[in-house]
């Protein structure tokens, strides 16, 4: 068993560029020229690259078009110059961090760092940490301004125990940074929202402007009034160009994503929501919905938000015929 591709869409400033399994060099040429995007494939092939044709080649799950060049025969392809290298390079810089994002540990690997980071991004972490503290780089002062905002901790700061090992300490007083060894604990020794949210927020901040970084729950172990905090992390990485993609669970995350946009903090059109559901034959539908003005999405599935409401009731209800039945009793 496996799968098949069927066709791929590229989409681009030149709209939607289909390709398909088996095209030939004149319908790769036909599609392009279509489009509007001559120069993306055009009939001589990329610049340079000798006489040849145009052919789809499969990678995983893309296909593409491919210059081959001709051998002395006119059709035998001997060497092959490809035409883009975009989605490859783009998925390799993924910023990934699943929804258990490891134990807390005392002392943690010491690391070789970016621009991509192979894996998911939580072994990352200290090492990030380290180059911040010791290059005393501005992320650093923004990723403690996080935690204060999430109130989690009022900083952290990284300490190399050998070449190959490093410690998280994050400071364990209200109010005092951990510049002293005797303001601050090893991360290992609190709560666990600590360690399973930083690696996220130094995600966020090492991400570069127009890299996708990729969070599975961010909220595991968050208070929630950190959960609602959290909107306005996200919106600030946002702004600062970074393509954020976050699957949740948090309807109070939710619901400050749209404050803050309701507020005019952010705007509507950076937000884009997806549910997922599972329907009865396996399948999963997806429904999209964006926000307006005033931060609401319209229709919406109804076992998300009105899962609170008919909790609340719920007990609001219990509560007051129990009064009843005392006030009678």
């Amino acid at each position: 068993m496996g799968f098949g591709i069927e066709q791929m869409e590229v989409f681009g400033d030149f709209g939607t560029f289909t390709l398909w399994p088996g095209m030939s060099h004149d319908d790769i040429v036909m599609e392009t020229q279509k489009r509007g995007a001559d120069n993306l494939y055009s009939a001589k092939g990329p610049p340079g690259a000798g006489r040849g044709h145009w052919e789809i080649v499969q990678d995983r799950c893309f296909i593409e078009p491919e210059w081959a060049l001709d051998g002395r025969n006119g059709t035998k392809p001997f060497a092959r110059t490809r035409s883009e290298g975009y989605f490859a390079s783009n998925i390799s810089k993924i910023i990934h961090l699943p929804g258990l994002r490891g134990n807390p540990e005392r002392t943690y690997p010491a690391t070789a760092l970016g621009p991509s980071y192979p894996g998911t991004f939580e072994k990352y972490t200290a090492s990030v940490i380290t180059q911040w503290v010791s290059k005393r780089d501005g992320p650093l002062e923004a990723l403690n301004a996080d935690l204060k905002l999430l109130q989690l901790a009022e900083g952290v700061t990284a300490v190399r125990v050998n070449d190959v090992q490093i410690e998280l300490h994050v400071g364990r007083l209200p109010g005092i940074a951990p510049t002293r060894p005797e303001d601050r604990v090893n991360i290992a020794d609190v709560g666990l929202g600590v360690s399973q949210t930083l690696p996220f927020l130094v995600a966020l901040h090492a991400a570069k402007p127009g890299q996708l970084v990729y969070v599975e729950q961010p909220e595991t172990h968050l208070h929630p009034r950190a959960q609602s905090a959290l909107a306005q992390v996200l919106a600030a990485a946002a702004t600062r160009g970074v393509r954020v993609v976050v699957e949740t669970h948090s309807s109070i995350l939710l619901l400050g994503v749209q404050t803050l946009v309701a507020e005019g903090k952010l705007e509507p059109d950076m937000v884009k929501l997806h549910w997922f559901q599972r329907e009865k034959d396996g399948r999963t539908l997806v429904r999209s919905g964006d926000l307006d003005n005033a931060g609401a999405f319209g229709d919406w599935p109804e076992d998300f938000s009105d899962v609170d409401l008919k909790t609340e009731s719920r007990y609001i209800d219990a509560a007051h015929d129990r009064l009843i039945e005392r006030k009678h009793g």
